[in-house]
């Protein structure tokens, strides 16, 4: 699953590739523009290739997608999506690079002025960045899309 969940991130990367501005969204589904973070490495790819925090993420998103699909809510705890990982590859709640647990927040985060919500994120910060699944939900067929993003810090507060 992860991996035939990687093929439509990559090509709409790819299809995205350009000279406009760099920001770290790796999307995990639906993109609906870029979110306004700066990478510290400009490589948007680098949370699915090189950031095993971020790569832990994305397939915490793809859970979370899937439970909505098939709920039509958010789970109540991440626990709950534990079971839609891959079989030989169980997903892991805790950051690599902290071990701390992420934090989940169903209801989301949100930032006045913006239409998406921080639903996990980092226990701490990183080097002064926190990774986050964000979640928006756009169109009239009100479809939930997330996107696994680094975020400063100074950003991150700005989210109740």
């Amino acid at each position: 699953m992860k991996r035939l969940f990687l093929i439509p991130v990559l090509l709409a990367l790819l299809a995205g590739c350009g000279s406009g501005p760099k920001v770290t969204n790796v999307p995990a589904a639906g993109v609906t523009g870029p979110a306004t973070v700066t990478p510290t490495n400009g490589d948007p790819m680098t949370a699915i290739t090189n950031d095993a925090c971020g790569s832990r993420l994305q397939d915490i998103a793809g859970a979370l997608l899937q439970y909505y699909a098939t709920n039509r809510r958010l789970p109540m705890a991440l626990d709950d999506v534990r079971g839609m990982g891959d079989i030989d590859e169980p997903l892991k709640f805790t950051c690599p690079d902290t071990g701390l647990p992420y934090v989940y927040v169903p209801r989301g985060l949100h930032q006045p002025g913006k239409d998406m919500y921080i639903i996990v994120h980092d226990a701490i910060p990183h080097d002064g960045i926190r990774h986050c699944i964000v979640m928006s939900v756009s169109g009239s067929t009100r479809t939930p899309q997330t996107q696994v993003v680094v975020m400063p810090e100074e950003m991150f507060l700005s989210y109740h």
